[in-house]
């Protein structure tokens, strides 16, 4: 889990979660990695097309990956099992 800060992001802040998502993946061979964040932040809208387009979804409501928090928003990436790992 991932929980973004509030207030306008930092810059560098797109390569430092690709560096997370690497390190999710190859070191601590995780499966999905969730962001989360407020829903009422001013950039909400701009969080989801920002996430979405790096590979996020939206977790729906009730789905067992994430606590049940009414004012959270959850996003989730999910790391795909590499195929070539045997070859």
């Amino acid at each position: 889990y991932v929980e973004l800060p509030s207030g306008i992001l930092p810059e560098g802040s797109k390569e430092s979660l690709v560096s997370l998502l690497e390190y999710a993946e190859d070191r601590l061979k995780c499966s999905h990695v969730i962001l989360c964040f407020k829903k009422n932040r001013a950039d909400r809208v701009n969080l989801l097309r920002v996430f979405s387009f790096l590979g996020f979804s939206v977790v729906p409501p009730g789905d067992p990956l994430v606590p049940k928090v009414e004012d959270l928003m959850f996003m989730v990436y999910v790391i795909e099992e590499d195929s070539d790992e045997g070859d």
